[in-house]
């Protein structure tokens, strides 16, 4: 049986490329959360109406973004070729590198 999760994220702002706010709503309390991140930093926070109580989810949805994304299983004959004997092998044009020559007087 698999675990429900507790919160899930409903709602994805991003202001740029360092900052996201997300909406989560706690599924066992519907009370929402703002939380935000920007570089390393997080903070989480209930959001709160104008009586001062924390506003509630009637009927939360997760943001499509938000879900696992499900990898497409290859079967492994597609991933195997096996070269026929009269195949020819492919070569590579050998690469020569240079060696850096060091600066004098520094």
């Amino acid at each position: 049986m698999k675990k429900e999760k507790r919160f899930i994220i409903t709602e994805i702002y991003q202001d740029d490329m360092h900052a996201v706010d997300k909406v989560l709503v706690d599924t066992m309390t519907n009370v929402q959360y703002l939380l935000h991140q920007e570089g390393s930093g997080c903070s989480c926070t209930p959001l709160l109406g104008p009586d001062g109580f924390p506003l509630l989810s009637s009927n939360p949805v997760p943001h499509p973004d938000s879900l696992p994304k499900v990898k497409e299983e290859i079967p492994e004959e597609d991933l195997i070729h096996e070269r026929e004997h009269d195949e020819p092998i492919e070569t590579i044009k050998p690469v020569r590198i240079k060696k850096r020559r060091k600066k004098h007087g520094k």
